[in-house]
């Protein structure tokens, strides 16, 4: 304020434009702008306005629907009430194994009998 003749330092500058559009002049703002082509200021100025508007009701519905899942979804507490019966073999006594004589062992019949045996000789 000046002090001599109580008028404000910036009269050229009105209240409107220190004041803030109201919830309904912002929404009319956002569908406008959204109609608007994509490159366009007001396009811009819609999605920054959209995130801004989503953020508040984003902030509350994401913590209650995960609130909600948790709820909705089972938990592992009826799974400690089920038993299950096992039954414990005992193991059946094998002999041991009597090794190998290489002159007796029979050999493995080959897979393809027809074919002979390839001998490589080389020079």
């Amino acid at each position: 304020m000046n002090k001599t003749d109580n008028t404000p330092f910036h009269t050229d500058l009105t209240d409107a434009d220190y004041r803030e559009a109201g919830w309904l002049r912002r929404l009319s703002r956002l569908q406008y702008g959204l109609r608007q082509p994509r490159g366009t200021r007001a396009f811009k100025e819609a999605r920054i306005e959209l995130q801004r508007l989503s953020a508040p009701l984003a902030a509350v519905l994401l913590p209650a629907l995960a609130v909600l899942l948790l709820t909705l979804l089972p938990s592992d507490a009826h799974d400690r009430d089920l038993e299950v019966g096992i039954e414990i073999l005992k193991p059946e006594k094998i002999e041991p194994l009597k090794p190998l004589d290489p002159e007796t062992a029979e050999h493995p019949p080959t897979e393809n009998p027809q074919l002979d045996p390839v001998i490589l000789v080389s020079d």
